[in-house]
């Protein structure tokens, strides 16, 4: 097979989004029409139950770089994003959400700004100073974010606006390089903060996130919170492998 050495790739995990990918692809091509760098998207459908998978392969076909992959089982946020990992040709790699709750074009000043400043991360956070949640994100959802936020920041002598945010670009071979074990929403914070242990330069980046406006979320809180909680200890006592 023959390998394409591309800007940017975008990984969309997906599980059970049919109703999403409509407004999806909308905000995708809104994307491409913009873009002055060359990407290719990376869809994991997680085990969906529902249209998913065919849609996927009908709905991207205007875009030049397209591969879909299918777990067979449901493995979660985290397992969907380690399956995507192998698959990036891209310089660097972004994760986003399925449902628009962040919108891809910031993608395109995220990535301006990885490149440009030679940076290892760009986070996009709504808590952010300049950013903020539209008002239908549930306050509950934002209390909690906020506070294992503030757990990451102390254990780890840091200062960034949310270690849980799926929305980051990545240089690749960092991400490629990090022993990712988390299979659930925790994912992101353990991929973060294993960043943030191999000493990489780390930006925040405002970005206005609304809820979901299809579909229902898939995380699931208090288990999410318990790894959390488990995830910190081991940080705490400096049990984590980078």
């Amino acid at each position: 097979m023959i390998r394409v050495q591309l800007d940017l790739s975008i990984i969309i995990p997906c599980y059970n989004e049919e109703e999403s990918l409509p407004l999806l692809k909308n905000l995708l091509l809104q994307f491409k029409e913009k873009a002055v760098l060359t990407f290719e998207l990376i869809f994991v459908d997680d085990g969906s139950s529902d249209n998913t998978h065919n849609l996927l392969q009908k709905m991207f076909t205007e875009f030049l770089y397209v591969k879909v992959i299918k777990n067979s089982t449901n493995l979660n946020l985290g397992g969907a994003v380690k399956a995507g990992i192998p698959q990036c040709q891209g310089q660097f790699t972004a994760v986003i959400d399925a449902d628009g709750s962040y919108s891809p074009l910031k993608l395109l000043e995220m990535y301006h700004l990885i490149n440009s400043e030679n940076l290892d991360v760009v986070s996009a956070s709504a808590h952010h100073p300049e950013a903020g949640f539209a008002e239908t994100t549930p306050w509950w959802r934002v209390f909690l974010s906020r506070s294992v936020q503030d757990l990451y920041n102390i254990i780890l002598h840091t200062h960034y606006c949310s270690y849980t945010s799926i929305f980051r670009i990545y240089r690749t071979e960092l991400l490629k390089s990090l022993k990712i074990e988390s299979n659930n929403f925790m994912a992101m914070a353990e991929i973060l903060s294993k960043c943030v242990l191999k000493n990489a330069k780390i930006v925040d980046f405002p970005a206005k996130s609304s809820y979901r406006q299809h579909g229902v979320s898939k995380a699931k809180i208090f288990q999410t919170i318990k790894a959390h909680l488990l995830y910190l200890t081991k940080l705490l006592f400096k049990c984590v492998k980078v």
